[in-house]
């Protein structure tokens, strides 16, 4: 028997309070490399980088159908994650004038 839609987004909002959570824990690391890159001068995109991450996690997916979505989620994230560090390195620099 088919799940009815209440159930199926009961679900969903499971599945959004684990982002939610893993998105918090991924930010608390984002924050971390930051200051990382900011201590050591690193640059904030790193091109090769990326491209590893985004071939090793879509290679990981359970269904290949979802391929595209995943590799345009994953750049968002990834996207996402520059912006916050430039913030934070755009902070510190300003707090050293």
């Amino acid at each position: 028997m088919a799940k009815s839609i209440e159930e199926i987004r009961v679900r969903i909002d499971e599945v959004d309070a684990e982002m939610r959570a893993l998105f918090e824990e991924r930010l608390d690391l984002v924050y971390q490399v930051a200051e990382y890159k900011f201590t050591n001068h690193g640059e904030i995109f790193d091109p090769k980088r990326e491209a590893e991450v985004v071939k090793k996690h879509t290679e990981k997916l359970e269904n290949a159908d979802y391929k595209k979505y995943y590799t345009e989620f994953i750049h968002a994230v990834m996207d996402q994650s520059k912006r916050v560090q430039q913030a934070y390195i755009d902070e510190q620099d300003t707090k050293m004038v």
